[in-house]
């Protein structure tokens, strides 16, 4: 291997070949008659329509080897499991390398593990390199997208696309924005769209403008994990087309793929093909892999491309349906995938010059001088993310305005409907007591009104992990930015209150009185919104937040006395830090604190609190008439009387403190939950490649094709060695495709099944190829992988037959 001083890519052989096989990507026995097949649709030597999308950034180079990803499917206690194994390959600038494969074959493990995005407890191991530098230790991360990133609610699709590039450009004019927000709505297809409401749009539709977010700033390193995932085919063609043009530029792509479409195969410069958690292919999706499929004796069939047929041969569904097809029976679904095809394809490659190359290129790449020029995209300035934050929360508030508007409404209607009942209230000891009421009202049903605020927190949380990388957004600005969009309607709510309870149950309008009522429920408020803020940081589920918000709410009800019967020890913590306990308690001093005015008269009770409270609590008549209860007496008996909260005392401005603490306590619970979301739950760090267990070459002990050589099997081992290709030139007839062969006696692969059964026989230029007839689609029988005999295999003379064959 060379070393990084003599390597130089543009003298590379394997780089010329792998570029001459890229411009001819659909050749050989891959022809087809549409010319879309013979270059991408939209793509040109000319100018590309992305115009300024070019990426300013250095090129990027991805490379990984022996990645291998460990989890515990069925909880914290059960065994771990791999599901990537051992995986290699590398993404080089303008390529767009697809990550093929079904169900549980480890796509999503590999994409969110080179994203630094796995969650625990899942754990990788190998070597990830950007630009020759360890993941970690690379300034330039790569931008990850998911199929599940949820557009900004609420805004139209122009909107969300100029707020994004506000967020991703520095020193741009608007008009320039405008014109590159419009030429990528162009490319996918959303010019008739830009006024639409994102969240109304159809899921497709969605898709689009959440991966033209991506592609507006054009990030030099970029992985879509499922980007095409329950798409129809305009909306799979349409993406991938604008993510080819975005690669033209010097941009790295990878985007995982469940169901490859022929047209969509022509977007893809490499393929890495899983099952398993192991690699069945890695090279170009055109001549090479038809080559392969070929050598396999899985030969391609007419009008399908070759990633197609991979994904009929290793999807076990698709077996099931091969079952049917050969035996005329109904299908088993209960019956476990045999793998057997799946192996085969996997020898083959591993045993073919395709997997000796891959690996010389991936060492090639990752022994290159690590780039330490330091390179990071200059982020904007703090005060200027939040100037862009508030004007898209203002402008999403606007066309929100009818959630908003419902808070204050029915917070008014609450206010009407109890200011009413609790109306013109005298001085007595039941006077007292509906105020009581009305305090309970205030500080701790009205701030439940913040529920409604939780569907536009869960999204902002959302588009913030999409954010915090494309945009490089700080937590702390987004988290100051939903403080002051908070600041209005709250403020807003808290005076409508305060306007229509001060007056008319006969509150304290004295001196600070009214201010103090109207910070008070101010505070309580924001602490409800911070609090449900929060609870959307800690879960994902919509369901769950609203449920544990409002099982919050009402133990915090329970703990401040409304309902009688609550647990002391529930009391204990909730009156610590419940919030509208401790807004209760300033309503309370702020109304029986003075000792003059309606509560005056100090001295005309005689009465000790104990002797008043038990007067009281009897009904028995006060000692004296001529005047109301004294605020300092009437104080001390109301905290004796609300559920046995013992006495507190101290200036009201004290308790306003402490509800400001706690506002301060549920946004650093949200700050800290967003750190673990980003940081602890993702991108653990990699540890040291495993050491790889040998795995048993294929065998069939049953069929006479192995027998003559199972002994030497067993004598050599012959294991998987995918890197260094040791295991495939052996003497295992299933294998030893350089022994006896393809290079060996004639009879091999080349002989008895390319030319016979294979490409050259019944497939592309026999009776039912391309040439020998009409170009059809082909059915489930053409589909079938060509039987493999004893003949073919070993070059002895054999009868074929049931025992003699291996799909």
């Amino acid at each position: 291997m060379a070393t990084s001083q003599e390597y130089r890519p543009d003298e590379d052989p394997i780089a010329e070949r792998e570029d001459s096989g890229r411009s001819s990507r659909i050749s050989g026995e891959f022809m087809r008659s549409d010319p879309k097949f013979d270059s991408p649709p939209g793509s040109s030597d000319s100018d590309s329509e992305l115009g300024n999308l070019a990426p300013q950034a250095p090129l990027v180079t991805l490379v990984w080897r022996q990645l291998t990803v460990t989890t515990k499917p069925n909880g914290l206690f059960s065994k771990r499991r791999e599901i990537l194994k051992y995986v290699s390959g590398y993404v080089e600038p303008r390529g767009v390398v697809a990550v093929v494969g079904p169900r549980h074959s480890g796509k999503s493990a590999l994409v969110m593990a080179l994203a630094g995005q796995l969650s625990r407890p899942a754990q990788a191991s190998g070597e990830v390199l950007i630009n020759g530098l360890n993941f970690h230790e690379s300034k330039l991360q790569p931008t990850y997208f998911s199929a599940w990133d949820a557009p900004l609610v609420a805004l139209t699709v122009e909107q969300v696309l100029i707020y994004t590039a506000l967020l991703k450009w520095q020193d741009q004019p608007m008009q320039a924005i405008e014109e590159e927000v419009r030429k990528v709505c162009q490319m996918l297809g959303l010019l008739g769209d830009l006024g639409s409401t994102t969240h109304k749009l159809p899921i497709g539709l969605q898709r689009r403008v959440t991966v033209a977010c991506q592609l507006i700033g054009a990030s030099p390193l970029l992985l879509m994990h499922d980007a095409l995932e329950g798409l129809h085919e305009g909306d799979a063609l349409a993406i991938m087309r604008a993510v080819h043009e975005y690669a033209k530029h010097g941009s790295s792509v990878m985007v995982s793929v469940q169901q490859p479409t022929t047209d969509m195969c022509s977007f893809f410069t490499r393929a890495i093909v899983l099952c398993a958690g192991e690699v069945v292919y890695f090279g170009e999706t055109g001549a090479q892999a038809v080559q392969l499929l070929g050598s396999a004796g899985m030969p391609c069939p007419p009008l399908y491309s070759p990633l197609e047929q991979f994904m009929r041969l290793i999807d076990p569904t698709f077996e099931v349906y091969l079952q049917v097809a050969q035996a005329g029976n109904t299908p088993d679904w209960n019956s476990r995938f045999s793998g057997m095809m799946f192996k085969v394809l996997q020898d083959t490659y591993h045993s073919s010059g395709l997997a000796k190359e891959a690996a010389i290129r991936t060492g090639h790449l990752a022994s290159m001088s690590p780039d330490r020029s330091g390179y990071k995209p200059r982020p904007l300035p703090a005060w200027r993310q939040v100037f862009v934050l508030m004007r898209r929360l203002v402008a999403q508030g606007l066309r929100c305005f009818p959630l908003y508007l419902s808070r204050i409404l029915l917070g008014v209607v609450i206010a009407l409907i109890y200011g009413g009942t609790y109306s013109q209230l005298n001085f007595s000891f039941q006077g007292a007591m509906a105020r009581l009421s009305v305090f309970s009202i205030v500080v701790g049903f009205l701030p439940m009104l913040a529920l409604t605020s939780m569907p536009v927190y869960h999204n902002s949380v959302r588009v913030y992990e999409r954010e915090r990388q494309s945009c490089d957004l700080g937590l702390f600005t987004h988290s100051f930015s939903l403080f002051l969009i908070t600041l209005p309607h709250v403020l807003v709510s808290a005076v409508l209150t305060a306007v229509i309870f001060v007056p008319w149950s006969d509150l304290n309008q004295s001196g600070d009185g009214w201010g103090f009522f109207i910070f008070d429920e101010f505070l309580v408020m924001m602490c409800a919104d911070a609090l449900v803020l929060a609870i959307a940081a800690i879960f994902n589920s919509a369901l769950v937040q609203l449920t544990v918000a409002v099982t919050l709410f009402l133990v915090q009800l329970l703990a401040m006395g409304i309902f009688p019967g609550t647990n002391k020890g529930i009391q204990l913590v909730f009156n610590t830090i419940g919030f509208p306990g401790w807004g209760y308690r300033g309503m309370l001093l702020n109304e029986f604190t003075p000792t003059s005015g309606p509560w005056g008269c100090p001295g005309a009770i005689q009465t000790s609190p104990n002797v008043l409270s038990e007067t009281l609590i009897i009904g028995k008549d006060l000692p004296s008439q001529q005047c109301s209860i004294p605020g300092d007496l009437m104080k001390e008996l109301m905290i004796k009387v609300n559920a046995g909260r013992a006495d507190w005392g101290g200036p009201k401005w004290y308790a306003a403190y402490i509800v400001i603490g706690i506002f301060i306590l549920w946004e650093l619970v949200f700050l800290a939950a967003m750190l673990v979301r980003v940081k602890f739950l993702r991108s653990p760090r990699l540890r040291p490649p495993m050491q790889r267990q040998p795995t048993v070459t294929l065998s069939n002990p049953a069929s006479p094709m192995n027998n003559n050589n199972n002994h030497q099997q067993q004598q050599h081992n012959h294991h998987h060695v995918h890197e260094n290709g040791n295991g495939m030139n052996g003497t295992n007839p299933m294998h030893a495709m350089n022994g006896n062969g393809m290079n060996g006696n004639g009879h091999g692969m080349n002989g008895g099944d390319m030319n016979g059964n294979g490409m050259n026989g019944n497939g592309m230029d026999g009776g039912n190829g391309y040439h020998g007839a009409a170009p059809h689609r082909a059915s489930d029988s053409d589909l079938l992988p060509r039987p493999v005999t004893a003949t073919h295999v070993n070059g002895r003379e054999a009868h074929p037959g049931a025992e003699d064959t291996m799909y």
